[in-house]
């Protein structure tokens, strides 16, 4: 996200929606349903400078990236307890 906001900055608007678009790529690759839709719908305001959007686009992806992010980290957690109990 941090790239983002960094092309934001410097009005490189094509290198944000670039970015947008390959963080939709990754998280239809892991099957986040909810932040593949959020990064699709920053990436295509992006596309046509719908500056107004950003903001809220931003803080849905951020939030929705969040919550992959946690989902992911427990899931694997849980792997590895499992694993250990197997072991053992």
């Amino acid at each position: 996200m941090q790239s983002i906001r960094d092309a934001l900055a410097l009005n490189d608007t094509a290198s944000a929606e670039r970015y947008a678009h390959t963080l939709k790529g990754v998280a239809s690759s892991v099957g986040t349903v909810l932040l593949e839709d959020a990064a699709s719908e920053l990436e295509q305001a992006l596309e046509v400078e719908n500056t107004k959007e950003y903001p809220q686009l931003i803080a849905t992806v951020e939030s929705r990236l969040n919550e992959a992010s946690t989902a992911i980290a427990t899931y694997l957690d849980a792997q590895r307890s499992r694993s250990t109990e197997d072991a053992a």
